[in-house]
């Protein structure tokens, strides 16, 4: 399993930007139209109101252009950290710098929504 993180500084309330990125439909614009989430149907019914940051929110296909599944997540709440394992036995070497390209991608949809600059991973 590999870790990707990114991070950025929001010119927004956390509020705001919280009410944008909770629900998966919020997610699935920022990552538009490299790729999608796909949650399981009572998280999706639920929301994500009321989650514990730090803890297992559910698994969650991630599909490339929106069909091709290419990796399954653990999805945990806490800045932009997405722990993955590459689905089809493909090293984690090629699959990292997709994720993280991606990763890189919605936190610039972020920033252009909201504001505000990248920050350092380390």
């Amino acid at each position: 399993m590999r870790e990707i993180v990114t991070r950025s500084r929001l010119d927004a309330p956390p509020e705001a930007v919280w009410a944008r990125v909770a629900g998966f439909d919020g997610i699935n614009d920022e990552f538009q139209p490299w790729m999608k989430m796909t949650p399981p149907r009572d998280v999706k019914a639920r929301g994500l109101e009321g989650l514990t940051v730090g803890e297992r929110i559910c698994r969650s296909w991630i599909v490339l252009f929106g069909v091709i599944p290419f990796a399954t997540t653990t999805s945990r709440w806490c800045a932009s950290s997405v722990a993955f394992v590459p689905r089809f036995g493909q090293p984690a070497a090629l699959v990292a710098p997709i994720v993280r390209r991606t990763f890189r991608h919605r936190h610039a949809r972020l920033r252009r929504r909201f504001g505000g600059r990248s920050l350092p991973t380390g």
